[in-house]
């Protein structure tokens, strides 16, 4: 790609922060048609506009990119968080460009590197999932997530479902096994859609689901993140900053993640629809 197509993809002037994503895309070997280019470039400019981009940490695409190795090329993530998110077990077959990354319930899953204790804090946290295909394999699967368990403590960063009884459950901060310490959205309204969970503050923890507020807030007081880093299609669980074992797989199929600051009402309602238009741009938009 040229310098000129570098700077402008189809009438736009590309973003910085994109320039940077294509490169590393090219880096791992991935390749990004010049129309996602610009569907990508018109997200992040809008996000930036929206005043949710400095908030957003860590972000996933896993739509839009031609293959598996542009996918695996993280949008977004903090100077001294690797770029590339770890794969294990995934192959190109589980890619597509509509389709999203879809996980086995089993063996697959990726690593992100981004620790909750170390960039965000009890008053300030989120992660959020664009899922098309629901898990369907096990009663409590994860979708994204890490936890540590320790002798009388828990942390927990997660987003999970609870198929027995047809559930979301979320938790930004302490034990996610006590029904008091986490969000879940009602029975009746599992289905595909971009769920975000947001603290900001020790006491307002909030779930979203696709930019509406889902659930109760939760005004627990929140003590104390996760020392290990977030995990995608299966939930991390573990022992402080030690080695961590892998649980509760998923076989859903995703097609965006983030981990971020602390967002409010507006802010998860403005992130909700560039997501969403960017989805619908790509043809894998699930509502």
């Amino acid at each position: 790609m040229t310098s000129t197509v570098r700077r402008i993809i189809l009438g736009q002037t590309l973003d910085v922060d994109v320039k940077e994503w294509l490169s590393a895309v090219t880096a791992n070997g991935g390749s990004v048609s010049r129309s996602v280019t610009a569907e990508v470039n018109r997200f992040v400019r809008g996000t930036k506009a929206d005043g949710v981009w400095d908030s957003l940490l860590d972000i996933g695409l896993f739509a839009g990119v031609d293959n598996l190795a542009g996918a695996l090329v993280k949008l977004k993530t903090p100077l001294g968080v690797q770029r590339t998110l770890t794969n294990v077990n995934f192959v190109s077959a589980d890619y597509s460009p509509t389709g999203g990354l879809t996980g086995n319930a089993s063996s697959k899953r990726l690593e992100t590197g981004l620790i909750p204790q170390t960039w965000m804090s009890v008053t300030g946290a989120s992660i959020g999932l664009y899922a098309s295909a629901l898990p369907t394999a096990a009663a409590t699967v994860g979708l994204i997530g890490v936890g540590d368990v320790a002798a009388g403590t828990a942390a927990h960063c997660v987003i999970l479902q609870d198929l027995t009884g047809a559930s979301r459950r979320g938790v930004l901060a302490n034990s996610y096994t006590s029904p008091t310490n986490y969000q879940t959205t009602a029975a009746s309204s599992v289905a595909a859609a971009f769920e975000v969970i947001s603290r900001v503050s020790a006491t307002s923890s909030i779930f979203y689901r696709n930019g509406a507020q889902s659930g109760s807030t939760n005004t627990n007081t929140a003590t104390g993140l996760a020392s290990g880093d977030i995990g995608v299609f299966a939930l991390r669980y573990g022992i402080g900053a030690g080695p961590y074992t892998n649980t509760n797989f998923s076989n859903m199929s995703a097609r965006f993640y983030f981990a971020g600051l602390g967002l409010t009402a507006t802010q998860a309602a403005a992130l909700s629809a560039r997501v969403n238009a960017l989805m619908t741009a790509f043809g894998a938009n699930v509502y």
